[in-house]
This record gives structure tokens, sequence and C-alpha cells, in this order.
């Protein structure tokens, strides 16, 4: 995001105003699930596209679309099935209100047929579906609706050193024209990811292997043309396999990913801004002690020129996820560390809200995720301090002249079948930005399901309860009649429609939460 049996989402909410208020929830089912990208609407809920792996040994991965609503609360999940292992890498809102699926139907390197497409409405229906197959382990990398409502539609192939499949499609799908480049007759083009300047200009970006060194390369093209093609080599030494770009305000491409540290063993995080012409504008280096390792996953560029990276960091400990703020040239201004759940943690996908906040997905062991988090990486659980080192780094860069290619692209039109998938939900955690980071407990509450009363069985010794409230699955504070006699709280339920409720209590020292069902 692994052969789960749980399917674990950790989502946030609206709770206290005026303060940037926060839940994380858990999503529950029998196979493991993770989010791979996902969009908003105008009206604020979401649509991610997800892939899942069964516990059934010939059915090992599913494609899956999830919608919720503004907060998280899931509306829905489908299933998409054409092979045995289908899955979905990308989801892309379109001018029309609906959204594009990619990913893979029965990816799995030699096994694979292709890379598919799906248009849904925000229902989910299937508008119409279609694969690409090539001769290798094709998949949707990316697809971007342009101006004249025609794709362009990137196929990643997940060999080494094979080119992407540059294909330019129409509305539903069918091919205009298509295309690869190859350097030196022998090493692909190939990417990780794709990025596009408001000139519907392109720039796909990954990793190549050279015999020596593995380096960054960087291609520009648009729906007909190739511009530019540069490689670059980080410190002199050997880069990880996959690079991440991300298109800035101000006319740059900033690009990530890991180096070898200095001793050749640990790995670095790198990040180099670069111009729309390819030429290094600053390259920085960030690590820890040497026996610790750094990744990133992903970064959002900030109006002010300043960025926010978000990834993992692996230490003897295990790993945790992490948030830091860079300055316009890259330079630390804080870092922060999330560990909700083991110690596996990381960050995947990261979706910025209008608000400041972000959205979090990723991993946890035998867990997926989702976090909401403040503008200034605040969370509301499970979240420390750390401390990470920067260094400018050296880059050599060359330009390259690069040979188009046709590729043989084949579209078909598969038999497909779909289906609903349930998920259940329930509350991990709760608070809000601007109340202190405390130690979250769990409370014992009586009966659950409820009708007319909830006793609260509160721990020996808690003190104070300076905060108690009762949150409905929108973030909403309900008032309801509390009566404490010693350890044991009293809340009044008649009022309340039957739902999902949480009980939050806060003391000097603790923050309680606990979910009950009002029936």
């Amino acid at each position: 995001m692994k052969n789960l049996l749980l399917l674990p989402l950790l989502c946030l909410g609206y709770l206290f105003a005026p303060a940037q208020p926060l839940l994380e929830r858990i999503l529950s089912n029998e196979i493991k699930f993770a989010i791979s990208d996902g969009v908003q609407f105008d009206d604020g809920n979401w649509m991610f596209s997800a892939f899942a792996y069964s516990v059934t040994p010939g059915d090992s991965a599913m494609a899956i679309v999830l919608k919720t609503d503004s907060t998280l609360t899931p509306l829905w999940a489908k299933r998409y099935k054409y092979l045995r292992r289908d899955d979905f890498s990308s989801i892309t809102r379109l001018h029309d209100g609906n959204v594009l699926v990619g990913g893979t139907m029965r990816q799995t390197f030699s096994l694979q047929d292709g890379a598919s497409v799906y248009k849904l409405d925000t229902a989910g229906n299937v508008i119409w579906h279609l694969m690409y197959e090539e001769d290798f382990d094709d998949r949707i990398l990316d697809i971007f609706e342009q101006k004249d409502s025609s794709l362009m539609v990137f196929v990643r192939e997940g060999v080494t050193n094979q080119p992407i499949n540059i294909i330019h499609a129409t509305p539903t799908g069918s091919i205009l024209s298509e295309r690869t480049y190859t350097w030196n007759s022998t090493f692909g083009v190939g990417a990780n990811t794709v990025v596009a300047d408001s000139n519907e200009r392109y720039y796909y970006s990954g990793q190549v292997f050279t015999g020596g060194l593995s380096e960054v390369h960087v291609c520009a093209v648009d729906q007909t043309n190739q511009f530019w093609y540069k490689r670059y080599v980080l410190g002199g030494r050997t880069t990880g396999c996959f690079v991440s770009a991300y298109m800035h305000a101000d006319s740059t491409i900033l690009l990530s990913g890991t180096v070898a540290d200095s001793v050749g063993i640990f790995v670095n995080i790198w990040l180099m801004k670069i111009d729309l012409q390819g030429n290094v504008i600053w390259a920085k280096e960030y690590g820890r002690d040497l026996n610790f390792q750094e990744n990133p996953s992903q970064i959002i560029p900030l109006p002010n020129g300043e960025m926010m990276m978000f990834g993992r960091v692996f230490d003897e400990d295990g790993s945790q996820g992490f948030a830091m703020r860079l300055d316009a040239q890259g330079n630390v201004q804080w870092i922060k560390g999330y560990n909700p759940t083991s110690p596996t943690f990381g960050i995947g996908d990261v979706f910025p809200l209008s608000d400041g906040r972000y959205l979090l997905s990723g991993n946890s062991g035998t867990e997926a995720y989702m976090m909401l988090t403040a503008a200034d990486g605040e969370g509301v659980c499970f979240q420390n301090e750390l401390a990470i080192n920067q260094a400018d780094i050296s880059v050599e860069d060359s330009t390259y002249a690069v040979a188009v290619g046709g590729t043989g692209v084949l579209v078909f039109n598969p038999p497909l079948t779909q289906y609903d998938i349930s998920i259940e939900d329930s509350l991990l955690c709760a608070g809000s930005v601007g109340i202190p980071e405390l130690v979250r407990e769990r409370l014992e509450v009586y009966p659950n399901p409820a009708s007319e009363v909830l006793h609260i069985q509160l721990p020996s010794g808690i003190g104070t309860v300076k905060q108690f409230s009762v949150v409905d699955t929108w973030g909403r504070t309900i008032t309801v009649p509390m009566v404490r006699k010693g350890d044991i709280l009293t809340v009044s339920l008649l009022n309340l429609p039957a739902a999902f409720y949480w009980v939050l209590i806060q003391t000097d020292e603790k923050r309680y939460v606990e979910r009950f069902v009002k029936k």
C-alpha cells in the first residue's frame, strides 16, 4: 500500500468549533484494503480508488472504488472484477462530473492481461470500460483530461527499463495516437509519476539503470511532441527505484526519492527543484543517523513557495509516518511523526483540503488507514516530535536524444462483474486541534447498544473531568443530560435519534474515547 484480514481506515471529521476538529475512524472487512488515489467533489463527498487482497488464495487482488461523505463516513464500496488480479491505482475527476479509474487486470508480470480504464458515474455505475494490452506488465499510471475532452493516458510497464506508453485517446478511450521513447536503442524511458502544467505539457519521471549508478530521468512531452530528456546523478550515489514529481504553482517541478547515504547502505531522502526546461534550481538531502532510513511518499507545494513533505521513517523500533514543512529553498521548518497503531506505520497518499488540512492515507502493519491533520501537521492522536538533518546535495545533469517508437497497443472490452462490498466502521480516536496532546484511553460504557440511558465507568482516580462531549458521525457536539455519581456517569439518551455516537472525556492528563450505539 499485503495479505490481511482487516480493512482499517482512519478517518477524521468535524468536532469542536471553532478549533479545527478531527475524528479518526477504523473501517473493517475480511480483506486487506489500501487507498491508491482520491478525488473530492463540490458537495464534499469523496471517491477513492483502492485495491485489496482477499483471504481466498485463488482470488488474491481486487479492484475497488470507495465513496464517502464529507466526513469520510463510507457510503458504499464496489468491486470491479475481470480476472483474479485486478486492482486500481488512479482516479481522475472529469469535467462532466464523472470519474475515470485506471489500474490493471491480472497484474503480476507474466500473468498480466493489460491496463484497465473505467468511466464511472458518482454512484459507481460503469459508463464504459476497456483494456489496453501490450506485451509487458501494463498498468495505468495516470490519466489527464485535456481542454478538448480528449484523454492523455500514461501506461507504465512494470519491467525494468521498459518505456512508458503514451496514448492520446478520445473521450471514450479509443486510441488516436500512441508512442514510446527509448534512449541508446536499449533503455526505455519509463516512469513512476507524471505531472502536467497549465499548457497541457506533461513531465514524466522515473529511474533508469545503465549498468552503473541508477539515475533519475525526466522527459517532457505534449499531445504529439517530445521536448527534452534529461538524467540526473545525485551526490555521485545510486538512487532508489521510485521517483515522485509535483508541479509547483511557481511553474517549477519538485522531484523526490531516496538516495544511498554516505556508506552506501541505508537511504536518505533527496528533493530537487527544476524549471520547466529541466535545469536544476536546488537540491537537498535529508536524513538521520546512519542506522535509520527515510522514504518520501508525497510533496504538497504551498502557494507561498513552501512545501509539505510526507512519508515514512525507519529505525530499530520499526517505522512511523512523518510530515515535514520546508521553506521555498527546501530548508526544514519542522518535522512531526505519526505512529497510531503499530511499529510498521507509514504515509502513502496525501490529499490537501481546501481549508488547509491534509487527509493522509497509508498502511500500518495489517491495517490501512486515513488520517486528517491540521495545516501545521497537528494531529489528534499518536503524534511525536522528530529530528532530521539536511544538507545540499550535488547534481550532475545530462541531456540525451531519444527515439520515438510505436507500441502496438490493442484495445479490448472484456466482460465485467461488479458487486457491492460491505464495510463496517468504528471510532479509533477523537479530539480537536487546539486541545493539548494527551494520552488517549478507552472507556467502559454499558449497555451498548443503549436505548434510554448510557452508563460510563470512569477509571479509578480519574480526577476532574474538564470536558465531556457526545459527538455524532458528522462531528457535531450533542448536548445531553449527564449526572456523575462517584466514578459513574449516567447519560440520558432520550432525545437522541438512533445512530452511532462517541463519548469524549478530557482530564488534565488523558483523553478518553469510546463509541456507543443508540438504538
